[in-house]
């Protein structure tokens, strides 16, 4: 068995992009406590292109007094945006990503036919979301959250270029408060 490479080195420099895997949460007080367990073909979304952006934001007030001598800045929202570029991409990767989509296959002429927009088609639904950056030098490292994309389908079909999807998801709040977890590979999995 090959061994596993781990992300002790602070200097680690990750280069590279990610797959991306997603299914349906269905909230709870639970999440799996090993992204791993979410990196199954069945849940893979599709390879990205472009990368992907993960962006933790947050709003900060200061209170000063009149003098300016003494302060405190406090958090006042934080939020979460994770922007993906997908490349390989079909009518089944729309409608997970879509929450207004509805797909099916007709058996008779063989088409599958994705119907997308339509406010009141939305789902509600929220997705459970791990991107994994494969690093065989330093290590493996995985994101994981719940949220929805909020930036609607956006595809664009150019001689020249790929026609990519570039989904922007919103992140939800998680059981414990938090929004997104960083996992690293940073020692050999001990057998269980």
């Amino acid at each position: 068995m090959a061994k596993e490479m781990t992300r002790m080195q602070q200097n680690a420099i990750t280069i590279g992009s990610c797959d991306v895997y997603i299914q349906k949460y269905e909230g709870g007080d639970t999440l799996p406590s090993d992204p791993r367990e979410v990196c199954k073909d069945e849940n893979h979304l599709a390879h990205t292109k472009g990368g992907c952006q993960v962006v933790l934001s947050k709003e900060t007030k200061t209170f000063k007094d009149d003098f300016e001598r003494i302060s405190k800045t406090i958090i006042i929202s934080t939020d979460l945006k994770v922007k993906l570029g997908l490349l390989a991409w079909n009518g089944d990767t729309l409608a997970k990503i879509e929450a207004s989509a509805e797909t099916s296959i007709d058996e008779a002429t063989g088409l599958r036919c994705t119907k997308l927009g339509g406010k009141s088609f939305d789902d509600g639904a929220i997705y459970l979301v791990v991107l994994h950056h494969i690093d065989a030098v330093d290590g493996d490292c995985w994101w994981m959250f719940t949220g929805k994309n909020t930036a609607g389908i956006d595809i664009t079909y150019d001689p020249e270029n790929e026609s990519k999807v570039e989904p922007e998801f919103a992140g939800e709040v998680l059981p414990d408060g938090h929004l997104i977890y960083f996992y690293e590979q940073v020692k050999e999995a001990t057998a269980g």
